[in-house]
């Protein structure tokens, strides 16, 4: 069972109600240094995404006015199913909407893809993905008003390793539940293979 008692839990989940659970690639600090310093040339921001908090969402599950621990056990129970080997991708495309600027690769990086899928698909099943939310892969690093536009810039290489489920209090902090090397694991034909991911009746619906 996910111990949802640590003392920085019960200090921040009584200060918003907005809650988000979401599964991401997260840098390491030398690589979030390099991706953060991409800002350092974009002038002034409204926001800027703070070095720790860079990310690479993977599934995202709905929005809720609290915790949901069973949402969360049913989210770490599948990441323990997932076979990933570990992804090398690059960023190289500074992209601006009218509201945010993030990273994003330039070519398609058919591993990441298949992870993305390996974690969205049961979410989907299980009625935890949020509605509008579809995989586009991106790095997040501010929030500004600005006419759109695309850009190239020195690639940064990203070889991940491993990735997270995060507990989000939205505007507020992080909170880390779990994470996973990325390791091809093929189950041989001898081999136990690891509980089913429980779905209750009513598949949590939110």
């Amino acid at each position: 069972m996910l111990e949802h008692s640590k003392n920085n839990y019960r200090r921040v989940v009584a200060m918003s109600t907005v809650h988000r659970l979401f599964f991401a690639l997260w840098p390491c600090p030398s690589l979030s240094a390099r991706i953060g310093a991409v800002s350092d040339g974009l002038g002034a921001l409204d926001h800027r995404v703070a070095n720790d908090r860079l990310h690479l969402t993977l599934a995202m599950g709905s929005d809720s006015p609290g915790f949901r621990q069973e949402a969360a056990e049913m989210m770490l129970a599948l990441a323990d199913r997932v076979d990933a080997a570990p992804i090398s991708l690059k960023l190289e495309r500074l992209a601006g909407t009218e509201h945010s600027l993030a990273l994003q690769p330039r070519r398609r990086c058919a591993p990441l893809g298949a992870l993305a899928r390996a974690l969205a698909e049961p979410l989907a099943r299980c009625n935890l993905m949020r509605a509008d939310w579809q995989f586009s892969p991106h790095v997040t690093l501010g929030h500004r008003k600005q006419t759109p536009f695309t850009r190239a810039i020195s690639p940064i290489a990203w070889d991940a390793r491993e990735f997270v489920l995060i507990h989000s209090i939205v505007g507020r902090e992080y909170i880390e539940l779990g994470r996973w090397p990325l390791v091809s694991r093929q189950w041989d034909l001898f081999a136990t293979e690891p509980p089913p991911v429980p779905v209750p009746q009513g598949a949590l619906a939110a």
